[in-house]
């Protein structure tokens, strides 16, 4: 018999049948990589293990947090790979995509991902039935 933790997350964790894919040490250098650029802020979006759904927009992140903070709470992390900026009202704005630098820093720090259209998913944990 399995004695119950004093860990809420970790309790969370176990409940739900969550696998880690990443750890603290792999968070931080994922916020080490993405910081080095200093041409490249990302628009993120994250799903936290205790939300039932996620938020579908995308907005700037404390990489400080994601260094030294509690990311054991992230479920997945999705990093924009492109930067958006603003030129005027009469012309659009300047598309500068980083996909390619996003991917070899990911890969250089092992880093597991997935990707579709620019948009790069780092999971923290998965599910029983996630691919």
């Amino acid at each position: 018999m399995r004695k119950a933790s004093k860990d809420p997350i970790t309790e969370f964790l176990y409940t739900n049948q969550f696998s880690s894919v990443m750890n603290r040490t792999k968070w931080g250098e994922l916020a080490d990589a993405i910081r080095s650029n200093p041409d490249f802020y990302p628009s993120v979006r994250i799903k936290y293990l205790d939300e039932e759904v996620s938020g579908t927009r995308f907005a700037g992140l404390d990489w400080e947090w994601v260094k030294y903070g509690d990311s054991r709470v992230i479920e997945w992390m999705d990093i924009d790979s492109t930067k958006r900026t603003h030129i005027g009202r009469l012309v659009g704005d300047q598309i500068t995509d980083f996909s390619t630098w996003v991917r070899a820093s990911l890969q250089q720090h092992s880093i597991p991902f997935s990707e579709a259209d620019g948009i790069f998913r780092i999971n923290g944990y998965l599910k029983p039935n996630d691919k």
